[in-house]
């Protein structure tokens, strides 16, 4: 009689972990994007660049400069090459907080400038930031997201500049060139 029940609560047991497993998948799955292909990865910051829309995290798609022109609304262009790469700081507008992929504010970019967190990700940028300039009335923030150990922080003053992270130490030890994950704007 005892191991009748040992063997109902097991039963018992199994459904509701089979139960909760299947409710957990249900959830996860209910964000579709019908306008894309199936078998097409949902997620990123969705810009607007030479008449279509292009997914930041997956593809450029040969842009080199990508601006927020709202919260959530972004637009990329083609800049005019310059001597040493394609952009530079001039690129970066007032009220902006910009990020190039290589030093010295060479190569693609990107500018923020709604408050809040941005990740990186949805950006195609995240590890990848060389140089920074936060053209802002205020200060700013970059987060190197850490697993098991606590996350690395570091703030920029109001119109500060870094043409090179590789020469800011990082408090993890080494540098900050391409560690930055998020920006958090105030």
């Amino acid at each position: 009689m005892i191991s009748a029940f040992r063997r109902g609560l097991t039963v018992l047991g199994a459904s509701v972990v089979m139960a909760s497993c299947l409710v957990t998948t249900a959830g996860a799955s209910a964000v579709v994007d019908e306008s894309l292909p199936t078998g097409e990865q949902v997620g990123g910051v969705l810009a607007e660049y030479n008449g279509r829309t292009i997914n930041l995290a997956q593809d450029w798609e040969g842009a080199d400069y990508c601006m927020e022109e709202a919260p959530s609304k972004f637009r990329c262009v083609d800049l005019p090459a310059k001597e040493l790469g394609i952009t530079d700081i001039e690129d970066c507008r007032d009220g902006s907080f910009c990020l190039w992929d290589n030093r010295n504010y060479q190569a693609k970019g990107v500018e923020l400038r709604s408050p809040g967190r941005h990740d990186l990700a949805d950006h195609g940028l995240r590890d990848r930031a060389n140089s920074v300039y936060n053209y802002r009335k205020s200060q700013s923030k970059f987060i190197d997201v850490r697993t098991g150990i606590p996350d690395a922080e570091y703030t920029l003053t109001a119109a500060g500049k870094l043409g090179d992270l590789g020469q800011l130490v990082y408090p993890h030890g080494g540098n900050w060139n391409n560690k930055i994950d998020v920006v958090e704007l105030f």
